[in-house]
């Protein structure tokens, strides 16, 4: 028998180190739609885990100045934290889409995308964390690696998950 993650620890965990067994898992129709919603909570969390400062600066323009003011302010900050994030998601998912041929199935397709999003945000939340004990930011060359790094692991499991899409026996599920 195959070990299937179950909980979201496990999920997370398996995409991180078992990322083979973590997309197998994502592409089971039985389990459609929690590597997304894994993916939705690891975006979330992570954007509140580093930008939170920013995050209570706007809820305190809102109650200060205006609501309206608070609001754009969080905009911002939301708009800041998870750009890059959302264009790994939404480019990897369409790579994995297009790669699959006629074994395409979108929302399958877009879970396995949700699997390789993990390890890109788990680089970019523990540079985040070293930027935050350094002190506040890290060097350009340090930033640049740590993108290279999330870019290149998240790249390595979308190309996993394009092979796991391509074995796939129909799309129908």
């Amino acid at each position: 028998m195959i070990w299937c993650p179950t909980s979201f620890a496990e999920r997370i965990g398996a995409a991180l180190a078992a990322p083979t067994a973590a997309l197998s898992a994502a592409d089971d129709p039985a389990h459609a739609g929690r590597a997304s919603s894994d993916a939705t909570a690891v975006l979330l969390a992570s954007a509140f885990a580093l930008h939170v400062r920013a995050l209570v600066a706007a809820a305190w323009i809102g109650a200060v100045d205006s609501a309206l003011a608070g609001v754009v302010a969080a905009a911002g900050v939301v708009g800041r934290a998870i750009g890059w994030d959302l264009a790994f998601l939404f480019i990897a998912g369409g790579v994995v889409t297009i790669a699959a041929g006629r074994r395409r199935a979108v929302g399958r397709d877009f879970d396995l995308a949700a699997v390789a999003y993990v390890p890109f945000a788990f680089v970019r939340l523990v540079a985040g964390f070293a930027a935050a004990l350094a002190g506040g930011s890290l060097s350009r060359a340090a930033t640049d690696v740590a993108g290279v790094a999330a870019l290149a692991w998240g790249g390595g499991a979308v190309a996993l998950a394009i092979r796991v899409a391509r074995a796939r026996g129909d799309a129908r599920g």
